[in-house]
């Protein structure tokens, strides 16, 4: 996802927050051998993550579960942080869970279990506003989850990316690159089952 407004500081670095048990630590980092700097969900010290964030130009959300980066970051000095990445023309990549979290609405949100699409956690950071996304759709046999989004949300266009495969966002714009598909439907998509 991407906005245009001047970043305040010419840092590249890329900032990655875990959403799975164990992704949060600095052992974990070297063993993936990120070389970006690490921004811990459970740093206290605002400085710290102010520093590391202001004018940073992309921010990579891990895999894992989807509601651990609501429980992490909604609400906090990180979630204002990583929105001011956009309007510093900066980038929000994502690998699977990561995904879901960008919208406005969080598919697969459920605490329960990994499978309910609409779950107990229902806001997403709406880096992308009035969208729900899914990932892994063909892989794991998702491809008709998104259709219970408009039971909760009809006013949602929902979008579902397959494994190796990613969209770049650009104000209205959005460009497919990888190997598999995306789908999207809107809310005057209707199934054949009604």
């Amino acid at each position: 996802m991407r906005q245009s407004s001047p970043s305040p500081s010419p840092r590249k670095g890329v900032l990655r927050p875990g959403s799975r048990p164990g992704a949060d630590t600095p052992e974990t980092w070297r063993q993936e051998r990120h070389r970006s700097p690490h921004l811990r969900s459970r740093c206290r010290r605002h400085r710290r993550v102010r520093g590391l964030l202001t004018g940073a130009k992309g921010v990579r959300f891990g895999g894992g579960r989807q509601w651990r980066l609501v429980d992490a970051y909604a609400g906090t000095l990180r979630e204002k942080l990583f929105q001011k990445v956009l309007k510093w023309d900066g980038v929000i990549g994502w690998i699977s869970a990561g995904l879901s979290i960008q919208g406005s609405f969080l598919a697969l949100g459920d605490t329960r279990n990994n499978r309910a699409i609409v779950g107990g956690h229902q806001q997403g950071f709406g880096f992308a506003r009035n969208i729900a996304m899914d990932q892994h759709v063909l892989v794991r046999n998702r491809q008709f989850d998104m259709f219970d989004i408009p039971k909760v949300g009809p006013e949602l266009l929902r979008i579902s990316i397959d494994e190796n495969t990613a969209v770049i966002v650009s104000k209205n714009d959005a460009e497919i690159f990888g190997a598999s598909y995306v789908t999207a439907h809107g809310r005057k998509f209707r199934s054949r089952k009604g």
